[in-house]
């Protein structure tokens, strides 16, 4: 685990092959800013380096957890196939308990 906010935006920044100059134009701030970057870091920077590439893992920018890059389309697709099944589940339950009330009703009718 890379031990600071610097040095991860640092290995990211390596890693998209941007130099420190170039993030500070991408970022419309200046080298100085950028490279003062220590254990803290705006909503609107963070931003700026997830549009370079936003696989990456922002767990990992901020606080060192996990990979630096992430693919969240599959855990959308994870997401998605589960509320299928929850949907699924739920309609199953509905089914369930309108039989449930039709079969009060019939006990009822006979009484």
């Amino acid at each position: 685990m890379d031990s600071t906010l610097k040095d991860r935006v640092k290995k990211f920044l390596e890693s998209e092959r941007i130099s420190n100059s170039e993030f500070a134009a991408i970022a419309q701030v200046s080298v100085a800013y950028v490279n003062s970057i220590k254990k803290n870091m705006s909503f609107e920077m963070l931003d700026k380096l997830y549009k370079i590439n936003p696989k990456v893992s922002i767990p990992w920018l901020l606080w060192g957890i996990g990979e630096m890059y992430c693919d969240y389309s599959n855990i959308v697709q994870q997401l998605q196939d589960e509320n299928a099944i929850l949907r699924d589940k739920v309609s199953l339950l509905q089914k369930i308990v309108s039989l449930y009330e039709q079969n009060e009703k019939v006990k009822w009718s006979f009484m």
